[in-house]
């Protein structure tokens, strides 16, 4: 079903990563750490930390306040990557995290690197992840079975996609390790 994007939330972000969540079964839990790629201004990140996750954005984009100033109950923050996903360092990340989100703007051929770099930047640790990849133009739709590809050589146990009410020319991967 369709969630509505409550008040606070910065962006409809918010509505794709719960939808992808209820959807999916798979639950972040308080506590655990996520990464989000093409964070700004910060829907998905703020709807990880209401979860109770501390989440790393990476983005070159401003960040909405409500986002940047946030405090969960049991401490949980957002700590932002003003940066392309390229240029983030590796110990600038916690050595594990749980759960990656992509949502970039970006082609899904090039935003694949992106996400590629950072599951392996995981460590292992990986239980799931979320992958929003932009359908804009028919050359992606010609692509799908190669980017299928690339999305099962990431080594998650299984692999599954949908378009979810929220989407509009896009679907998630929701991956689980």
């Amino acid at each position: 079903p369709h969630v509505w994007v409550p008040a606070a939330a910065p962006s409809r972000a918010w509505a794709k990563i719960e939808e992808s969540i209820r959807w999916s079964g798979l639950v972040p839990k308080p506590g655990e750490t996520a990464v989000e790629l093409g964070s700004s201004p910060g829907g998905a990140s703020f709807a990880l930390l209401e979860r109770g996750l501390n989440v790393h954005g990476v983005d070159p984009g401003v960040m909405a306040p409500q986002v940047m100033d946030y405090v969960g109950k049991k401490g949980n923050r957002f700590i932002h990557h003003a940066m392309p996903a390229a240029a983030v360092e590796r110990k600038a990340l916690p050595r594990q995290f749980q759960w990656l989100a992509s949502d970039v703007n970006l082609a899904p051929m090039i935003a694949l690197k992106y996400v590629e770099r950072f599951v392996a930047l995981a460590h292992g640790g990986l239980k799931g992840a979320f992958i929003t990849l932009k359908l804009n133009d028919d050359g992606v739709f010609a692509a799908l079975p190669s980017l299928a590809t690339r999305i099962d050589r990431l080594g998650a146990r299984e692999v599954r996609y949908v378009q979810l009410p929220s989407h509009r020319s896009e679907i998630v991967a929701i991956m689980q390790w």
